[in-house]
């Protein structure tokens, strides 16, 4: 390693070892663990609090997470023959105990020490919508993997302690589905990403953002009128923070995931059993493609959910039985 990745590293090091008496610290549920956030001076306006669950259970493992400010961050010794793999993530890192997103164009690096899960964030000039919807996502997969667990791309509603996840390619009708279960009461646990931990046997899906991105016309918006969004001009969507809103059942306890139901616009709509290897070779790719590093370890969790769990799968479900039959696959 040349000297000046030394420096890289040691900045970060150093980084991690600052300890700023003036800083704030604010705890969240974060999937299976609680994040402890500190925010150093003029860096609070970017947390985006109406995504995160404040209420954290006790027995909870607890990370750390620093939110750097701009001097902070200018004092990271970035290397200028950075090699960058998909999603920013810098390539190398990994087997210099890091674990580091840096997008040049957002001026904004993501940046976990694998020996004891503390993670530095800086977040540029400020949060796309998408960043605020989904708040370090990168992190959370990082410490989900290392902790022997895996996020999925998938929405996931809950009856009672049982669990559906939800999984289809982008456009497929995953939020609208999630918002017509819990406009029938059922558990909210997300729209889009998901913790799974493994325990003997049994798989428990963790909530970890309180979002919601919804496409224009879509017709369950009359759940939101009271909810004002931010407008996602990349994907087209407006984005709901409604993490601590009551009215959403979001849930920050596990639930037994007891069906996955994989949306695919080449079937109808009635709910068939799938084929495990097709829903392995779906879900897994929309999965990996997400989310930087540990792609072998997401594949091989994957597909042992889906050899363990009952699977599913139809086209757009028609709306007026729709809730019924998800509920119908966890009971």
């Amino acid at each position: 390693m040349t000297s000046e990745f030394e420096k890289f590293y040691s900045s970060l090091d150093s980084l991690l070892l600052t300890e700023n008496s003036n800083a704030d610290c604010q705890e969240f549920s974060f999937g299976n663990r609680t994040l402890e956030i500190t925010v150093e001076e003029g860096m609070s306006g970017f947390i985006p609090f109406r995504s995160l669950q404040f209420e954290t259970i006790p027995n909870k493992r607890k990370v750390k997470l620093t939110l750097l400010n701009r001097k902070s961050f200018e004092k990271i010794s970035f290397p200028q023959d950075l090699k960058f793999g998909p999603y920013d993530s810098v390539l190398d890192c990994q087997s210099e105990g890091w674990l580091i997103t840096y997008s040049q164009t957002e001026n904004s690096v993501l940046a976990l020490r694998i020996s004891d899960s503390k993670s530095l964030y800086f977040p540029g000039h400020f949060l796309q919508p998408r960043v605020k919807a989904e708040f370090c996502r990168p992190l959370i997969h990082w410490l989900s993997i290392l902790d022997g667990n895996f996020v999925i791309h998938a929405g996931c509603v809950a009856y009672g302690d049982s669990a559906c996840l939800i999984s289809g390619t982008g456009n497929m009708g995953k939020t609208t589905l999630t918002q017509m279960c819990i406009s029938d009461g059922m558990d909210f646990l997300g729209d889009n990403v998901i913790e799974i931990v493994k325990t003997g046997d049994t798989f428990h899906a963790f909530a970890i953002y309180g979002s919601f991105k919804v496409r224009e016309n879509n017709f369950a918006l009359n759940m939101f009128q009271s909810e004002s969004p931010e407008h996602d001009y990349e994907a087209g969507k407006d984005i709901y923070l409604i993490a601590n809103n009551s009215n959403f059942n979001f849930t920050i306890y596990p639930k037994i995931i007891s069906a996955i139901l994989r949306l695919d616009r080449q079937k109808n709509g009635e709910i068939k059993s799938d084929l495990k290897n097709d829903a392995g070779f779906f879900i897994a790719p929309n999965t990996i493609g997400q989310f930087p590093f540990f792609e072998s370890e997401v594949l091989s969790r994957v597909f042992e959910l889906v050899k363990k769990v009952p699977t599913f799968t139809s086209g757009f479900l028609d709306p007026k039985d729709a809730v019924l039959r998800i509920k119908e696959l966890i009971e």
